[in-house]
């Protein structure tokens, strides 16, 4: 499944040359025989903060700049920077200054699993689950490429690697099977300035209550 947010695209999605040219971001699913039991998030890599910024712009780790070229069919793995380059003076091998790499956290594969608060097996870290023909997707606002969903604004990486927004009217949605490809008529929907909520008791509150009146001979 490819997602179109901005401007300009990739040429293709991952192992999709010519489907989904403009996509941003994309997620793929890996199927063994007639079940669904992997899904990895991908975004391109001309429109990535971790290559953009933290590669080429600050230096913090090795980015081939040919990848990072607009159209360049280079989709990179999501995932998080959690520890930027560190050097610890007198940490080495005798007393030399100590260098740790960038450190990251891998958002692959993507967890699946049930959205059902009244399953046992729920979670709410859930990202995907499939049964039978179904997919069923919960995916946050920044894996799609969104920088702002109230105010439907896109995150734009600069070739520099500063950071911008663009306005999003409708996020493209493409979805490729094998080599049956499909434009869906997209996603759109209206900015927000507050949001919704309601309580729900979470999953082993009455094993807590429960206990708490033994504790206290009730």
């Amino acid at each position: 499944m490819g997602f179109d947010v901005l401007p300009g695209g990739n040429g293709g999605l991952p192992g999709s040359i010519g489907a989904g040219p403009n996509d941003d971001t994309a997620i793929v699913f890996e199927a063994q025989g007639n079940s669904f039991d992997e899904a990895n998030a991908y975004i391109r890599a001309s429109n990535g903060y971790n290559d953009l910024t933290l590669g080429l712009a600050l230096g913090f780790h090795d980015v081939a700049r040919a990848s990072v070229a607009e159209g360049s069919g280079v989709w990179n793995a999501q995932r998080l920077n959690i520890n930027r380059p560190l050097t610890v003076p007198g940490a080495g091998p005798g007393g030399s200054n100590l260098d740790l790499p960038i450190e990251w956290f891998e958002l692959n594969p993507l967890r699946s699993g049930t959205s059902d608060p009244a399953s046992d097996k729920y979670d709410s870290h859930t990202l995907w689950a499939a049964t039978g023909e179904m997919i069923e997707m919960r995916v946050p606002w920044a894996m799609v490429g969104l920088a702002d969903p109230s105010s439907l604004a896109g995150l734009v990486v600069a070739a520099d690697g500063s950071l911008s927004t663009a306005p999003v009217d409708c996020v493209g949605i493409t979805v490729v099977d094998g080599d049956d490809a499909q434009t869906t008529a997209g996603y759109a929907w209206e900015p927000w300035n507050s949001v919704s909520w309601r309580e729900r008791p979470k999953a082993g509150l009455q094993t807590f209550v429960d206990m708490v009146r033994e504790l206290n001979g009730q």
